[in-house]
C-alpha cells in the first residue's frame, strides 16, 4: 500500500531541479518534477527528514515511467514542463526495508503534522 504524501515535500536532481514527493511504498516512489528522466535510468535518492541533513535515507532506485503532466509559468512567466515519474526501489536489503518501513510510517504520521521532507537524486 501507498502512503499519500499530504505535505509539500520536495528535494533536488544532480542538474538542480526540483521535485515533489507525491507518494511512496516500500517498491517506489512517484515524483513530480520539471524535467524528463530516462525510463531504465539508476538513481540513487536521499530523502531527508525535517530539517536535519543527517537524519536521510538513501535508496537506489530505476526510473520505470516519466510522464508529461503539464506546463506551469516560473515567477518569469518562463513556461517549465511537469512530469511524472515513477521510480522502483533497488538493490534493498533487510535494512533498508526496515529503514524504509520505518520512513513511510513516519511520513504519514508527518503528513497529519504537515511536516515536510526534502529530497535529493544523484545518477
Amino acid at each position: 500500500p501507498r502512503a499519500m504524501v499530504g505535505v509539500d515535500i520536495k528535494g533536488t536532481l544532480s542538474v538542480l531541479s526540483r521535485f515533489k514527493l507525491v507518494d511512496i511504498s516500500n517498491k517506489g516512489a512517484k515524483l513530480k518534477i520539471p524535467q524528463r528522466l530516462s525510463i531504465g535510468s539508476i538513481y540513487k535518492v536521499r530523502f531527508v527528514k525535517g530539517d536535519n541533513e543527517n537524519n536521510s535515507i538513501v535508496l537506489r532506485c530505476k526510473v520505470v515511467r516519466s510522464d508529461f503532466l503539464k506546463t506551469v509559468f516560473g515567477r518569469k512567466g518562463e513556461p517549465i514542463p511537469l512530469f511524472s515519474v515513477g521510480v522502483r526501489f533497488i538493490e534493498l536489503n533487510d535494512d533498508l526495508i526496515q529503514e524504509l518501513k520505518l520512513f513511510i510510517a513516519k511520513e504519514e504520521v508527518r503528513s497529519r503534522m504537515t511536516q515536510a521532507t526534502k529530497g535529493f537524486i544523484e545518477p
